[in-house]
């Protein structure tokens, strides 16, 4: 059985185009169970609904800026991990992303094999557990 395909992720950024991008990524780290929202708004629905094992969280979302929004998230899902994805990588940023209980932080542009890398990371976490 492919670990991955038990994952569920939730992606959320304001921009359709990395949407689009993450989830095509995903699908070929072979993860099938993909939800994804454009506002914290949204994405606090499907968290309420829903458990997801990985959350990949843009830093600068139209209504909450994504370290703040890690709070909520963590209230409500605190095993869940989130993978903080931004252009907005200086250290301060990252640092204060990490103190809000992200899990790692993805600078963009990147690409498939760093998807692929933080997934099988995530995979073998949870298989120890």
């Amino acid at each position: 059985m492919n670990k991955n395909k038990e994952l569920k992720v939730l992606i959320v950024d304001d921009d359709d185009m990395m949407r689009s991008f993450l989830r095509i990524m995903l699908r070929e780290a072979k993860v099938e169970d993909i939800d994804e929202a454009g506002t914290a708004a949204k994405a606090s629905k499907f968290i309420i609904k829903n458990k997801f094992n990985l959350i990949f969280l843009d830093i600068n979302l139209p209504d909450i800026d994504g370290v703040e929004f890690i709070s909520n998230i963590k209230q409500k899902l605190p095993d869940t991990s989130i993978i903080m994805i931004s252009g907005e990588a200086t250290t301060e940023r990252v640092k204060q992303a990490m103190q809000a209980g992200a899990k790692d932080f993805i600078a963009k542009p990147f690409n498939a094999a760093i998807v692929e890398s933080k997934v099988k990371q995530l995979v073998n976490e949870l298989s120890k557990q």
